[in-house]
């Protein structure tokens, strides 16, 4: 009896030694054996096994473990057994049985709280709990939901770009105005890439893609430059409408995640500067996205690495000065996650993802309208088969809105997330607002010119925007706005170019090739006398 007893003592003991070293895969087999060969002699194995199970995802012996534990042996382990069978049964899919043992389990905190035995374990222990259940209770919702808008799809085609997807992890989209080129964000592995044990993946650089046919084919991904990519996190970005500056998130020693800003200067990246802290805290700041005027931005804010996250906004002020962020409030934010914002040409369509409002399952994609009174409207699910049952996020449209760009981990077997192209109905065609992309150059020679591009509010009389072209000559100005614009450009030693736009309802894209003539004499034009206006 007595060397019974020590070989079941040295079976468990092997067993909780690799468990407690937390090598699940060995400690499982272990615990198998004394169990099989010593049933019910060592009680707290059970609920141990169970675990093992559990972080092994193998979520169905893990609630046979728990279960015979808790029936078996009610006093042993109660607590512990009760809250892992809501989880456990919420992997399962079983979100009733899960609300059960959420409120099974809340009742027996109460009954603890009456005899202020309650610890920080127990608080943490908790608010897991509430969060299990409120996820129970969204899961339940979006079945309805679920089947409401499979059963109404929109017409949109969602196809996969496998020229740019890898094994592992590719989110962010951001489409170029002139729809040429894709910068995205990827955890694949290359030289010189640091592994995150906490993400289980290598650490995430921005990549950009080049197109000559509007996105039918996409040429191999290359990383954006040294000057942006480094051995730290970055991305995902936002770019202002002329492409010349990017917003981005990268990981700073100090202070954590933050918004970085780089400027494209003689076709090179520069090194980000840190936003001020009206923006960045000690909490992580990433996924921005910048209005079509640069004058505000939207972006993630939370307390780290896959904790829950609100959207936060900051605007510039008279000195072009970030002020203090604020929240987006309740009728964008929930208590569980919002992410990946973006907010149209239009300056007031916002598109996000979220896993708080009702989903179809995971995080789906919702839109949201700047009202005339500064609120935002109420969020609206975009539909399936834009959304699914998995986690689809970082829409992004095109100008005119009729083509998307999304990532979602719904075909990958390995729950990673791949960049999708999608092809929208009218009901995404943008309203309003004029898009320019040209070249300007020398009308002798032909070489690019670099140049200064001034847009008038004629209404206001007053300029609204000044930018410049690039060493290639190119520029890209959007007009946003419902109103009459004068477009000035000018070099020094050429003759200014002028021409007036009417932007209205309907969504308007001109290519142009501007060429500048020299040795003419200066002279003032007033954009508002249409018989002196040129044109382009």
């Amino acid at each position: 009896m007595i060397f019974a007893q020590s070989l079941s003592a040295h079976a468990y003991h092997q067993a909780y030694k690799k468990y407690y070293e937390q090598q699940y895969s060995e400690a499982v087999p272990l615990f198998e054996y004394a169990i099989q060969h010593y049933p019910n002699q060592d009680k707290m194995a059970y609920s141990c096994l169970g675990y093992a199970y559990y972080m092994q995802k193998n979520y169905d012996k893990s609630i046979r473990m728990y279960e015979y534990s808790l029936n078996s042996f009610p006093d042993v382990n109660t607590g512990h057994c009760i809250r892992m069978l809501a989880f456990c049964y919420h992997q399962t899919g079983d979100y009733q049985k899960s609300l059960y043992y959420c409120d099974l389990y809340q009742s027996l905190v109460t009954q603890i709280k009456n005899f202020n035995a309650t610890t920080k374990e127990s608080q943490e222990n908790e608010a897991q709990i509430q969060y299990i259940k409120q996820k129970n209770e969204q899961e339940i919702k979006s079945i309805t939901i679920r089947n409401q808008l499979k059963n109404n799809p929109i017409p949109a085609k969602i196809t996969p770009i496998t020229s740019l997807n890898d094994v592992t992890d590719d989110i962010g989209p951001i489409l170029s105005a002139d729809e040429s080129t894709l910068f995205f964000t990827s955890y694949r592995r290359r030289e010189n890439a640091t592994y995150n044990p906490n993400s289980e993946q290598w650490d995430g650089n921005i990549y950009i893609s080049q197109s000559t046919n509007n996105g039918q084919t996409w040429s191999k991904p290359v990383g954006i430059h040294p000057n942006i990519n480094t051995k730290n996190q970055e991305g995902p970005c936002t770019l202002t409408p002329d492409g010349r500056t990017m917003y981005y998130y990268t990981w700073f020693e100090n202070t954590g995640g933050d918004i970085v800003e780089s400027k494209l200067e003689n076709g090179i990246w520069s090194k980000p500067k840190r936003l001020s802290d009206a923006i960045n805290s000690q909490l992580w700041e990433s996924q921005p996205t910048i209005s079509p005027d640069g004058n505000l931005i939207i972006f993630v804010r939370s307390e780290g690495y896959a904790k829950p996250s609100d959207l936060w906004y900051s605007t510039k002020d008279a000195h072009g000065k970030w002020t203090p962020a604020k929240n987006m409030g309740s009728t964008i934010n929930t208590e569980m996650s919002e992410m990946s914002p973006y907010l149209h040409i239009d300056g007031k369509t916002l598109f996000f993802s979220s896993n708080g409002h009702t989903t179809m399952g995971g995080y789906d994609i919702f839109k949201s309208v700047l009202l005339p009174n500064g609120t935002w409207s109420k969020p609206e699910n975009v539909g399936y088969p834009i959304n699914t049952e998995k986690d689809d996020q970082y829409f992004v449209l095109n100008p005119s809105g009729t083509k998307a760009y999304l990532c979602s981990n719904r075909d990958n077997p390995n729950n990673k997330m791949n960049l999708y192209q999608v092809e929208l109905p009218e009901t995404f065609k943008t309203q309003g607002g004029l898009l320019i992309t040209g070249v300007i150059k020398d009308e002798l020679t032909e070489q690019p010119l670099i140049s200064k591009i001034i847009v008038e509010d004629l209404q206001e009389q007053k300029t609204v925007q000044t930018i410049y072209s690039d060493e290639k000559g190119k520029f890209t100005l959007l007009l946003s706005q419902p109103r009459r614009y004068g477009v000035r450009i000018e070099k020094n030693n050429y003759q200014p170019k002028y021409a007036v736009f009417d932007v209205n309802k309907n969504f308007q894209s001109i290519k142009k090739i501007i060429k500048l003539r020299i040795n003419q004499k200066p002279g003032a034009l007033d954009l508002r006398k249409k018989d002196e206006l040129s044109g382009f």
